[in-house]
């Protein structure tokens, strides 16, 4: 058996634990709403859960019908100072 690393995985080929289903599920939902001034959705769970993956996934499935997807990661301008 190969071990893997903990990085999330990028795509339904990647999904050894079947959690496509779900995420797809997610950007069916995401598609039926009103985003006309903005949407935010977040993905809560313990660290090592799977969030990661599961947005990975939902994206992929968003990116398929032909949404633009843009990613943001908060976590990158954690404490950063900015300017004045």
């Amino acid at each position: 058996m190969a071990l893997h690393g903990d990085n999330p995985i990028r795509g339904a080929a990647d999904d050894l634990l079947g959690r496509s289903g779900g995420a797809v599920g997610l950007a069916r939902q995401i598609l039926t709403l009103d985003a006309s001034e903005g949407l935010v959705i977040g993905v809560l769970g313990p660290w090592g859960s799977g969030k990661t993956s599961f947005v990975n996934l939902a994206c992929e499935r968003l990116r398929v019908d032909g949404i633009i997807v843009l990613d943001f990661n908060p976590w990158m301008f954690s404490g950063a100072e900015q300017p004045s």
